[in-house]
């Protein structure tokens, strides 16, 4: 695709996300700060305040929370390698690997706010990223927390419970337009002119900073040998 054509692609695709899970977050939102103890409709407490009444909240939902939250970190969660067949002697290896790879990510805390953002309103994510060793061009894998789920944005169209068969997502924020001058002294914090352009969810008092992840399917094709076995045959 062309520069244009493509970036128009993920602008449409962003805006799709954003309308498919606006009312989610709105809920989402309402479940935060019901948590946080703001529990009376502003309605009714306008109505108290005015009448010098007070406004009493006793905030019981956060021990309900604890509760199953609580268990999660007793049995602390990991990723575990079950073997099939002859894989066996493999697994334990791979397993080990990313034993090393959640120790130095700390991964426990990752998984224990996704966790607890899950109990709390609905939704929690975790990042699997890589990072440059020091003075070196090699990477290794990291487990990230994401502290605020709700700049994760991803295809609505995902069925599966996990979202494995997601096409793309977005990790996405918005950034003061002095900040972002600051950091991108090449790019302007205004929004493009051009005619139908629609830039309402990048650009206002701030302006959005987005990465973007894409999954391409390939078709491959399968071959039988004498053998038995199946390959991909070469092209």
């Amino acid at each position: 695709m062309e520069d244009k054509d493509e970036f128009l692609t993920i602008r449409e695709r962003f805006d799709r996300c954003i309308a498919s899970e606006s009312e989610n977050r709105d809920l989402a939102l309402e479940d935060i700060n019901f948590r946080n103890g703001t529990q009376w409709p502003e309605a009714v407490k306008r109505e108290r305040d005015e009448d010098r009444r007070p406004c009493l909240t006793f905030n019981r939902l956060e021990g309900f929370i604890d509760q199953v939250t609580g268990d999660a970190r007793q049995n602390k969660i990991s990723i575990k390698i079950r073997a099939r067949n002859e894989q066996g002697p493999h697994a334990k290896i791979f397993e080990n690997l990313i034993e090393q790879i959640e120790f130095d990510s700390k991964a426990d805390l990752a998984y224990q706010n996704a966790f607890d953002n899950s109990c709390g309103h609905g939704f929690g994510y975790i990042r699997l990223a890589t990072k440059y060793l020091p003075d070196s061009f090699d990477q290794e894998c990291v487990i990230r927390r994401v502290s605020n789920p709700f700049t994760i944005y991803i295809d609505p169209a995902a069925k599966e419970f996990t979202k494995w068969d997601m096409r793309y997502a977005f990790v996405s924020i918005w950034m003061d337009k002095e900040e972002f001058e600051e950091k991108y002294p090449d790019k302007t914090s205004e929004p493009p002119q051009g005619p139908g352009e629609r830039y309402e969810n990048w650009y206002g008092d701030k302006v959005r900073i987005a990465e973007y992840f894409e999954r391409n399917e390939v078709n491959r094709t399968l071959v039988m040998v004498k053998t038995g076995e199946g390959m991909e045959r070469s092209p």
